[in-house]
């Protein structure tokens, strides 16, 4: 079993209500080699297995083990969010405080780590310790091209050997096998986000461009709380309709990102499609369309 001395699904929920310093938390920090560990990295670490290479460095001395992108000993990166009727989302949406301190929780997570985008997810990171490491203190770090994506986490390696998770259930249904877990982790998809208006839009509709005959289109709108997202695709081209859920112009262009998933290759913005209306219906221009491939 994963061993409980690391952070599990707590842990991942501490990193969430702390997550403002953009570091990452956990419990306990102990475990063998061998064992299954899960971490929390950061908010909106936009990596995937293939990309992650992962340091674990003996703090008393030794070289660091080093897990290449695409090592097998990194079981899962995934993105977890917080419950949509949480306090967190609730009290910030209506600015209460809803007795956890939850708005100015939630304004900490906007404006010091997600630049406004409140599509919160906590990267969490499910790996194997290696099996020859010496007990004592080690750290490990996360990086990918080169590049840190989280503050290194201090552990403590115990005596003993470890068990690696083998994620295999005893029964059915519902049975958790190491496939499930990989299902998880975000699949191909592209992020669809805007801005360059000094005036938030109440609704804003455009066209998308795909490669026929590749996958089978979602649209996957991160804030279904706050926004709608009407969508239609004729094989080759999507049509996107946004607009507020409860009648309020959004507070932020951020709030208008959307992802389209599926396996369809080539979106790409339909030059001119975009329109854009305020709450009486007048038109606003200058906002510009972003389409970035995330996985």
């Amino acid at each position: 079993m994963i061993t409980n001395r690391i952070l599990l699904l707590g842990a991942a929920l501490l990193a969430l209500t702390l997550g403002a310093c953009s570091s990452p938390n956990s419990f306990t920090t102990a475990a063998r080699s061998g064992d299954t560990i899960v971490l929390a990295i950061g908010w909106n670490k936009d990596v995937k297995r293939s990309e992650l290479t992962v340091s674990i460095t003996p703090t008393g001395g030794g070289a660091p083990i080093v897990y290449s992108p695409g090592d097998a000993r990194v079981r899962s990166v995934a993105n977890m969010y917080p419950d949509p009727a949480s306090r967190l989302v609730v009290g910030t949406e209506t600015a209460q405080s809803m007795g956890t301190n939850a708005s100015t929780l939630g304004n900490a997570i906007n404006n010091s780590v997600t630049g406004q985008d409140k599509d919160w997810g906590q990267t969490i990171v499910v790996l194997d310790l290696p099996t020859s490491m010496p007990t004592g203190p080690a750290t490990i770090a996360f990086s990918k091209a080169g590049t840190s994506l989280a503050p290194n986490i201090n552990i403590t390696i115990l005596s003993g050997p470890g068990v690696p998770n083998t994620f295999a259930g005893s029964s059915a249904p519902p049975t958790t096998t190491a496939d499930m877990l990989a299902s998880l982790e975000r699949g191909p998809s592209y992020a669809v986000s805007f801005n360059g208006a000094t005036v938030v839009p109440h609704a804003i509709q455009l066209d998308l461009n795909h490669t026929a005959g590749t996958g089978k289109t979602w649209v996957v709108n991160p804030r279904g709380d706050l926004k709608s997202a009407t969508w239609n695709d004729t094989g080759s081209k999507i049509t996107v309709m946004l607009t507020p859920v409860n009648g309020k112009t959004l507070g932020n262009l951020a709030h208008f990102k959307f992802y389209v998933s599926g396996g369809v290759t080539g979106v790409a913005y339909a030059s001119s499609s975009l329109k854009a209306y305020d709450i009486n219906g007048n038109a606003i221009t200058g906002i510009t369309t972003t389409v970035s491939q995330v996985n």
